[in-house]
């Protein structure tokens, strides 16, 4: 990694506390330091923050910024009352950047606490949520996963700079062959170009992210790659690290934009490379079966995974929401609305899932899908 990359986390916090929080991330963090500052007025704040991206390469701010204690304003000059929201900053900057005011940096928005508006916001429910980049708990950010939040961080402002130094180029930017592009959706390419040549840098970092890195479709992660080799991780050990190796070295991982990040892998190039070594249908083939091929290719002791409660088929191809263990589409039910692109797959809950979730507004079945599971609910009930 070539440089220092530097953040200003914005907090309404008394000092203490804000240089707390980000205290253990700077002492592990070699790539990435995050300096901290009350946020003040609207008046200073708005002003203030366009000399300050002369300093920063992204900026963290706090959702709810309400503290206008003494205590919070210690170690800011002149500082004043927050008279603002961390969503009127943010549009503020995107506006700025759009106009070539100011150059575009990653945007974080982050929160204490899982309340329900912020879980809302996580589940892009709020309308104005495209102006972030990310959102994460603080405690998620600062403390439990600093190693993963720094590579995040770190690959964001990278890129950010990247693209607003050079000239955008398709096959750069994901890291694939004149060829391998026609394994693509056309729609994602026609897209992505299009974004790339009329849009800001924000608009074209959301779309590769919200649109292609993190949603399953063109690329899926490392438990989806292990659902479609029906391998359970955890009982598989050492054996599914070799078999990672193993998807390294055949390059079916995605090597493009952000993917120091985000670790994803190319659907189309894990079904050409098991097409390779398997004359068995991928889709087809029980976990156990799949499970046996790498097995005898490779000297692995994989474990297959097994069926969740009430499933009947073993022919994995992605994960429950709400267990993210293994599952056949057959045998899941579509959550949400189909309102996203056409290149990218919709999400299934399991039915065990769904009779046991705690949070009712974790996932909702799909309106096209609730008949059948009230239908398949009943059976389960009446079967007990």
């Amino acid at each position: 990694m070539p440089e220092k990359i530097t953040y200003l986390y914005l907090d309404d916090n008394d000092k203490v506390t804000r240089d707390g929080d980000v205290e253990l991330f700077n002492t592990i963090s070699k790539d990435v330091e995050i300096k901290t500052d009350y946020p003040s007025s609207w008046k200073q704040r708005s002003k203030s923050i366009f000399t300050d991206l002369n300093h920063y390469d992204g900026i963290i701010i706090d959702w709810e910024l309400t503290n206008q204690s003494q205590a919070a304003k210690e170690g800011s000059h002149e500082a004043e009352d927050v008279d603002f929201s961390a969503e009127s900053l943010a549009e503020h900057l995107r506006v700025n950047a759009a106009k070539k005011n100011v150059k575009d940096i990653p945007i974080i928005i982050c929160s204490a606490d899982k309340n329900k508006a912020f879980s809302n916001l996580k589940n892009r429910e709020l309308t104005r949520r495209d102006i972030f980049d990310l959102t994460y708990i603080k405690n998620d950010l600062f403390v439990k996963h600093v190693s993963e939040s720094e590579r995040q961080l770190f690959n964001l402002a990278i890129v950010y700079k990247l693209l607003q130094q050079s000239a955008f180029d398709v096959k750069a930017a994901l890291d694939l062959s004149a060829d391998e592009l026609d394994f693509l959706d056309i729609r994602f390419l026609d897209t992505l170009e299009k974004i790339s040549t009329t849009n800001t840098t924000h608009d074209l970092v959301y779309f590769l992210l919200q649109e292609f890195l993190l949603p399953e479709g063109l690329l899926i992660n490392e438990q989806i790659v292990a659902a479609r080799l029906g391998v359970d991780i955890e009982k598989s050990g050492d054996s599914w690290n070799k078999i990672k190796e193993v998807l390294v070295e055949e390059q079916i991982c995605y090597k493009g934009l952000l993917s120091i990040g985000w670790s994803t892998y190319w659907s189309f190039k894990l079904v050409k490379w098991w097409n390779a070594i398997s004359d068995k249908d991928l889709r087809t083939t029980s976990a156990s079966t799949r499970v046996q091929v790498l097995n005898e290719k490779y000297g692995t002791t994989l474990i297959p995974a097994e069926k969740i409660k009430f499933c009947s088929s073993d022919e994995f191809w992605t994960v429950c929401k709400g267990t993210r263990r293994p599952l056949d589409p057959i045998n899941g039910f579509i959550i949400g609305d189909y309102t996203s692109n056409p290149w990218l797959e919709v999400e299934y809950v399991s039915a065990y899932a769904e009779l046991e979730k705690e949070d009712p507004n974790a996932w909702r079945i799909s309106a096209i899908e609730r008949v059948r599971f009230e239908k398949f609910k009943s059976k389960i009930v009446k079967n007990d």
